[in-house]
């Protein structure tokens, strides 16, 4: 439980100690109330700077799924080019023959997509490579990241 729910279950017994609404309530239950919501502003404000993001970083996620939108956003996006021998004419440039497959230039730029098992290994890589790791910061659902 943290202290928002905590003093919002000490207002609601408050309320309920009073079948008024605007029943008198004495100070020190106030002042104790005002001292609760400081103290959980202070715990706040602590844990938001250790949240803080660098310049130069933003927040990722540390893999690559289907279910984290990355799969559809990626699969297709990345290719390779690759110059092979035109298949028509060979590669002979002839000045009596023009190719039109290759416009007399003898190769042909063949695109083929980088599959979606390299993309995450890639992505992997990188993120093992550049992750800020902060020491006794816990992960959830990462049992190595102490």
């Amino acid at each position: 439980m943290n202290n928002i729910d905590e003093l919002r279950e000490h207002c609601e017994e408050m309320m309920a100690i009073s079948p008024l609404r605007h029943a008198f309530i004495p100070a020190s239950s106030i002042i104790t109330l005002i001292d609760r919501i400081e103290k959980a502003e202070a715990a706040l404000s602590a844990a938001n700077e250790k949240l803080l993001v660098p310049a130069g970083y933003c927040l990722m996620p540390e893999s690559l799924t289907a279910e984290n939108g990355a799969k559809g956003a990626l699969s297709g996006e990345f290719f390779t080019e690759t110059d092979i021998t035109c298949e028509k004419c060979g590669g002979n440039y002839d000045e009596h023959y023009s190719c039109e497959r290759c416009n007399d230039l003898g190769v042909q730029t063949v695109r083929t997509v980088i599959g979606w098992s390299t993309i995450k290994a890639i992505y992997k890589m990188a993120v093992d490579t550049t992750a800020i790791r902060p020491t006794g910061f816990k992960i959830e659902g990462n049992a190595d990241a102490e």
